[in-house]
């Protein structure tokens, strides 16, 4: 779930940042209801960095290459990536709905009481195990 907001952030941090031409870097901060999110933003050319800390202490970092149309999510504490292309994206996020079904089952991992939470898109499904930290 965390992974699904940070690519939504990606998407919109993508558009934005050739909305016009920057070069440095920006820190800011963004407070929710329960939690506050980091962000450090860098742009150089048609490439640019997003590195956000979540509230959880989970590191992402996001790169943008307006060139290529390509933007690489890094999960440094998972030891993940994910790379999204120019096809990926021609889709509207409107045209693909999601649908999110609450299981009932639970699970404590590292310590936290979780929920399992599977959702659904098209022709894929994701198991996402989620808690109230």
């Amino acid at each position: 779930m965390i992974a699904f907001r940070v690519f939504a952030c990606a998407v919109f941090a993508w558009s934005a940042a050739w909305a016009q031409d920057f070069e440095g870097s920006v820190t800011f901060r963004v407070t929710g209801k329960d939690d506050a999110q980091s962000f450090e933003y860098w742009s150089k050319g048609n490439k640019a960095r997003l590195e956000m800390g979540q509230a959880q202490g989970m590191k992402f970092v996001i790169l943008m290459d307006a060139q290529s149309e390509n933007i690489t999510m890094l999960m440094p504490d998972a030891k993940m990536y994910i790379r999204m292309t120019e096809d990926m994206g021609s889709t509207e996020p409107e045209d693909m709905p999601l649908d999110f079904q609450r299981t009932g089952k639970t699970q404590t991992i590292l310590g936290y009481s979780c929920e399992q939470v599977i959702i659904r898109q098209e022709k894929s499904e994701t198991e996402a195990w989620v808690t109230k930290a």
